[in-house]
């Protein structure tokens, strides 16, 4: 289960909307999941996290795993974007 949590790559589309999550998946196929932006929120500042950054996934039972020891390309952008804190609007 802890694999299917850890992210490999987080990607942000062109128009900034979309986030694509690829994780680990067994027998070492990869598995891809588009997520609106609107709908990921960060728990942490990746300054304060310190191994691990988990990203809660709005209607998923559990958070995504990004491991701070992985590169970050653009860190400004996933700061202010991707690295944001959000809350989910309830449904009723």
């Amino acid at each position: 289960m802890f694999t299917r949590r850890s992210v490999r790559y987080l990607i942000l589309k062109s128009n900034q909307k979309v986030v694509t999550f690829v994780t680990y998946g067994p027998f070492g196929k990869n598995t891809i999941m588009d997520v609106p932006l609107r709908c990921i929120s960060a728990q942490e500042s990746r300054h304060s996290a310190k191994n691990f950054l988990p990203i809660k996934v709005q209607n998923r039972a559990f958070y995504y795993i990004l491991d701070m020891n992985g590169e970050f390309k653009n860190t400004k952008l996933f700061d202010n974007v991707v690295g944001l804190s959000r809350n989910f609007k309830t449904r009723i």
